[in-house]
């Protein structure tokens, strides 16, 4: 059974609802907000000896997880090594997986993740609407790439559309209800202002998964509405040319119907095909453990003045796609490690989504949409490649899945007491 909890363990908890908030209210446009979870990494080295007790305290399921997350830091490092191409990404691993062990063990207030998303999609929304209709920008980005901007704002949305579930057992339902309704569709709205179209494929997907775990939870009415709404913003925004969306669909339409038409790859999908191509040229000569960071880059470097892809592919620091990463710089080993990954947690998730109570519930579907998001993400940019990106995902899933276990050892202790 747990400990009663003490001041410093109060005060541990406490804090650490104000940084899991602050994570997500202001990931996206304050800069260097995404390193806030550090402060939880060092809180978890300090108390090390306190949280890394045996006595069963962790499921079955922690512990696949954390598993996961070292399997992929153990194999990285060997190739930061192997390759001598060291990282600080790659410690990051360890470290998300430390804090998710010790925010098991001294949970945080659940109400300032869903306040946090909540706020956090509110304002990416309307920092992108004052961005492209005021300040005349081409497409909304935060404090950093228009991508990376998009991307966040949809996961953001998803997570909030997730909770409106939780709302049903809360007081002051509407005010929840307000707050995680225009949390989603303000994240939404971001996501489209940024022109990211990577992301909007994941759309369809995850209104068919969010239906599919709360078949049963809402009206027909709202079955009905909840879609509709989500399409009619985007044909809205579609529709506005100022917003920029219709321009920058039917340019990768365009983009597409160039390169393998007309062979020409001088276009932004254009690039993308290529690098691709460049990548899996890079697994055919080397597919175990791949080439590194600094190898491939010779290795491309060579097919630029072989002639065999496009020369202007050499100003991108990654190849846009993080399958084909991985498997040109990392090779097989690499690429099982990224799939152990990213399907260890979508498998967790999405078993627990049809639990009976709303607080799992809703987690499990959020964290459900965020896995399919990020896969589908990663086949047009190399999210892992960049320390900010590893840095929301990682602690996106840590946050989501340690406050869906500490609500299971939390009734499971209360229906001991019970039966005791």
């Amino acid at each position: 059974m747990q400990e009663a909890p003490s001041l410093s363990q109060s005060i541990l908890t406490n804090s650490s609802g104000v940084i899991v908030f602050l994570f997500f209210s202001t990931q996206l446009l304050v800069p260097y907000g995404y390193g806030l979870p550090l402060l939880l990494a060092l809180a978890s080295i300090v108390t090390i000896r306190k949280w890394m007790v045996q006595d069963q305290f962790y499921s079955r399921d922690d512990i696949i997880l954390f598993a996961a997350f070292m399997l992929f830091f153990v194999v990285h490092l060997f190739f930061d090594f192997f390759h001598d191409a060291h990282t600080d990404r790659t410690i990051r691993y360890l470290l998300a997986g430390m804090v998710m062990l010790f925010l098991i063990r001294y949970p945080f207030n659940i109400r300032y993740l869903w306040a946090g998303v909540a706020l956090g999609g509110i304002v990416a929304g309307g920092w992108a609407f004052v961005d492209v209709f005021y300040l005349g920008a081409a497409r909304a980005s935060g404090h950093t790439n228009a991508i990376h901007f998009g991307n966040g704002a949809l996961v953001i949305a998803y997570t909030c559309a997730a909770g409106i579930i939780w709302v049903s057992g809360q007081q002051n339902k509407r005010w929840w209800y307000f707050l995680l309704g225009a949390g989603a569709v303000m994240g939404l709205l971001a996501s489209l202002l940024s022109g990211s179209r990577g992301g909007w494929i994941t759309l369809p997907l995850a209104i068919l998964a969010f239906f599919r775990f709360y078949s049963g939870a809402f009206s027909l009415r709202q079955i009905i509405v909840i879609p509709f709404l989500a399409a009619a913003l985007f044909a809205f925004t579609y529709s506005y040319e100022p917003a920029g969306v219709k321009s920058r669909i039917d340019s990768a339409v365009s983009d597409v119907r160039e390169y393998f038409r007309n062979d020409n790859s001088s276009t932004s999908i254009g690039y993308r095909l290529e690098m691709w191509r460049a990548g899996l040229l890079a697994f055919q000569e080397k597919p175990l453990l791949g080439w590194g960071r600094e190898d491939y880059a010779t290795f491309e470097g060579a097919l630029i003045e072989d002639g065999l892809v496009n020369p202007r592919i050499d100003r991108f620091r990654q190849l846009h796609n993080q399958y084909v990463e991985e498997l040109a710089k990392h090779g097989i080993v690499g690429l099982v490690s990224l799939l152990i990954f990213f399907l260890t947690p979508l498998l967790l998730f999405s078993r627990k989504a049809n639990s009976p109570d709303l607080h799992i519930k809703a987690l499990a579907c959020a964290g459900t949409l965020s896995m399919i998001a990020y896969i589908e993400f990663n086949l047009t940019m190399s999210l892992l490649s960049r320390a900010r990106a590893v840095m929301v995902f990682v602690f996106l899933i840590i946050f989501l899945w340690s406050a869906l276990s500490a609500r299971e050892k939390y009734l499971e202790q209360t229906d001991n007491k019970m039966q005791g």
